[in-house]
């Protein structure tokens, strides 16, 4: 559904995640509303274990969420 990318704010340095809706289908609304709505769920969430949530908006036509990066592997990873 979102193409994930390591991005650097240019403000600070601050490295975050970048998650952008997929090319494919950013035409479908449906679609743009689940992302907005995952934007507004986990932008509830304060936990120490949830990445934080920054922004989120469009970039031209590309809706997107930047969020904490949390360094250090997977989650597969740390689960095990």
């Amino acid at each position: 559904m979102a193409q994930v990318y390591l991005a650097e704010r240019e403000k600070d340095g601050l490295q975050l995640v970048l998650k952008v809706l997929d090319p494919n289908l950013r035409e479908d609304q449906s679609f743009v509303r689940r992302f907005e709505r995952e934007y507004r769920l986990a932008s509830g969430v304060h936990d120490e274990f949830v990445a934080h949530i920054y922004d989120h908006g469009f970039a031209g036509a590309r809706p997107y969420i930047a969020m904490e990066y949390l360094s250090g592997g997977t989650l597969v990873d740390k689960l095990k």
